[in-house]
């Protein structure tokens, strides 16, 4: 997931997630289903970020399924602001490797328009 959101690339985001994969980026949103609308909510997203760098560590690892923690920096492009995200991300596998199931829960500095 980093290298794609490094890359800015919605298509390599995407197809991390099996076609019937739910993508929950709160916990109070409908998920994005499937692997083609994480594709274009993803890009959507990645086309207001610049000089992205991203980092996690895992938490815990079984099998199938994990939790990491993770931290994204970028700067908006029309505003140049400097936006920090912390979370923490749960996700289930597919035999493949594919997630099927993402659920985050993150936080950012920056403020609301």
């Amino acid at each position: 997931m980093g290298v794609a959101w490094g890359k800015r690339s919605g298509e390599g985001f995407g197809a991390l997630f099996t076609e019937d994969a739910k993508y929950y980026w709160t916990p109070f949103e409908d998920p994005q289903v499937g692997s083609e609308e994480i594709t274009r909510r993803t890009a959507q997203a990645m086309a207001s970020q610049r000089e992205v760098r991203f980092r996690y560590e895992v938490l815990f690892e079984e099998e199938d399924r994990s939790i990491v923690r993770w931290y994204t920096e970028f700067k908006r492009p029309d505003s140049g602001a400097e936006v920090e995200i912390d979370g923490i991300g749960y996700m289930e596998l597919a035999p493949s490797g594919k997630a099927t199931l993402f659920r985050e829960w993150w936080h950012g500095n920056e403020e609301s328009t």
